[in-house]
């Protein structure tokens, strides 16, 4: 059986690195990113809620948010892995809407959550070479430890595997099953 896996996480957690690896290690035939997902469906549906990325917006609550997005995108996203599963072809999708407790899909071989825990690194990550056009305000930041925070709770409440960015071998040899 083919794999199709979800790397989720918040901005800045390694995700399209962690993907780009898995696709290289296992010979992954397709890798799709949510924001592309979202540009989509937020051309089709000119849902303003799909207009930013989530910690940019000035909302109470940036977790809400994303579920927001995420919900509006679920159908699509669904549609991508059914895809993938009914032709026999292998996927990562990666992006911070994977978020397994609101897909349920049963054609998924694995998914996973990656979090960096110490802030300082995970400023450097959001920030860094990758992702070197984003502008990135404190609070924009503030967001995005915000929604870490609700994201890891959530993984551990669904049993969903919860990974530190270091561990990129562990990723690779035990999680993809």
């Amino acid at each position: 059986m083919k794999k199709i896996i979800l790397v989720g996480g918040v901005a800045g957690t390694g995700k399209t690195s962690i993907a780009r690896r898995i696709c290289q290690e296992y010979d992954i035939d397709h890798r799709i990113g949510t924001g592309f997902i979202r540009e989509i469906v937020r051309c089709e549906t000119k849902d303003k809620i799909l207009n930013c990325h989530t910690y940019r917006v000035d909302c109470d609550n940036p977790y809400n948010h994303l579920v927001k997005q995420a919900e509006l995108m679920k159908e699509s996203i669904n549609a991508c892995i059914n895809r993938a599963h009914k032709e026999g072809t292998s996927l990562v999708i990666e992006g911070n809407h994977c978020l397994p407790w609101i897909l349920e899909n049963k054609n998924v071989t694995s998914a996973f959550i990656l979090c960096v825990n110490d802030s300082r690194q995970h400023y450097e990550m959001v920030t860094g070479d990758t992702h070197k056009h984003r502008k990135m305000t404190e609070d924009e930041f503030g967001r995005i430890r915000e929604m870490q925070e609700a994201i890891i709770f959530l993984a551990g409440k669904y049993n969903i595997p919860l990974v530190e960015f270091n561990d990129i071998k562990y990723v690779v040899d035990k999680l993809i099953v």
